[in-house]
């Protein structure tokens, strides 16, 4: 068992030496894109222990001194750049991930989602009618489906899926 765990241990070592440079690399690409203030991401080696640096021009952040949305969006980024780099093009689903960020750090990522989504079906869960402005407004969205009395309304438009929400 022993050495199972240490054949585990330095397998799982090198993953993560192999992925963490160019995982880091794109979800900085990413969160820059989202945040505008930020301009990368570091890990400082310590990617296994979520320990990751938000780097500006002129100082850097640890994860524990940002906003609660600001944290949200590194973490999305994080995912996001790992989505990008599977060769699986699974499904992805986003349960109100973006329930913390503004209108325009929500159009942003909806924007990178949207990219995301030509590779990937992408499946956006919300309850939060001003999502689906943004959507609307900055997207491509394909189509809407609204839940109504425990029951799938499909092929919805925007305002039908808002008006169901807001009652």
């Amino acid at each position: 068992n022993r050495f199972a765990e240490k054949m585990a241990d330095r397998h799982n070592q090198k993953f993560i030496e192999d992925i963490a440079g160019s995982l880091i690399e794109e979800a900085g690409e990413i969160f820059s894109q989202v945040t505008v203030d930020y301009k990368d991401l570091d890990h400082n080696n310590q990617i296994e222990n979520l320990e990751f640096e938000a780097l500006k021009e002129n100082n850097s952040q640890q994860v524990e001194e940002l906003s609660r949305a600001t944290k949200e969006q590194l973490f999305m980024s994080l995912r996001i750049a790992r989505i990008r780099q599977l060769d699986a093009k699974l499904p992805i689903i986003i349960d109100d991930s973006m329930t913390n960020f503004d209108p325009e750090h929500t159009a942003r990522m909806l924007q990178i989602v949207e990219s995301v989504a030509k590779e990937n079906q992408v499946i956006i869960l919300t309850c939060h009618p001003e999502l689906i402005d943004i959507a609307e407004d900055n997207t491509e969205v394909s189509q809407y489906i609204g839940l109504e009395d425990g029951n799938f309304e499909e092929d919805k438009n925007a305002e039908e899926v808002k008006e169901m929400l807001e009652a």
